[in-house]
């Protein structure tokens, strides 16, 4: 299911930039790196695999185009779109956050739909769990061929 029947793109965006920025990006070891590589972008290769993802676009060719057409796209790739290996890399690597993201962004937007009563937190991170890990591996099945 595209994750815009419940929520537009632009809550979406908020929703998962709200989640990426609790990330620990402070850590010693995470700063160092990004200053030593300031051409790796994680944020914004994050940002776009998830979105992707969570709208129902899997195969990193069609992500990576939709970086130079697509306006939400183009915004999270900063102007500078990401190569289709590059997402596949990116997403083969950071696995665990992407799917932590993805969780965290579903169970908003399911509560967002359905209300968040406290007996229904456990189903709500449940579905939002399998569903996570259902994206996750079909988005790395669509790119089988191109790995």
């Amino acid at each position: 299911m595209d994750l815009r029947e419940w929520m537009s793109a632009p809550e979406l965006v908020t929703e998962m930039k709200h989640v990426v920025q609790e990330l620990h990006w402070n850590h010693p070891i995470i700063v160092d790196f990004l200053q030593s590589n300031p051409q790796y972008r994680p944020k914004a290769l994050l940002m776009i695999l998830c979105l992707a993802y969570a709208t129902q676009h899997f195969a990193s060719e069609e992500i990576a185009h939709s970086c130079q057409t697509d306006p939400v796209y183009k915004t999270l790739s900063d102007s500078q779109p990401p190569f289709a290996q590059e997402l596949i890399a990116f997403r083969r690597h950071n696995r665990a956050v992407i799917l932590h993201v993805l969780e965290e962004t579903l169970a908003h937007a399911a509560r967002a739909q359905f209300g968040d009563a406290p007996s229904d937190e456990r189903a709500i991170m449940v579905m939002a769990s399998e569903s996570a890990l259902e994206r996750l591996d079909t988005a790395r099945h669509m790119d089988v061929q191109v790995e």
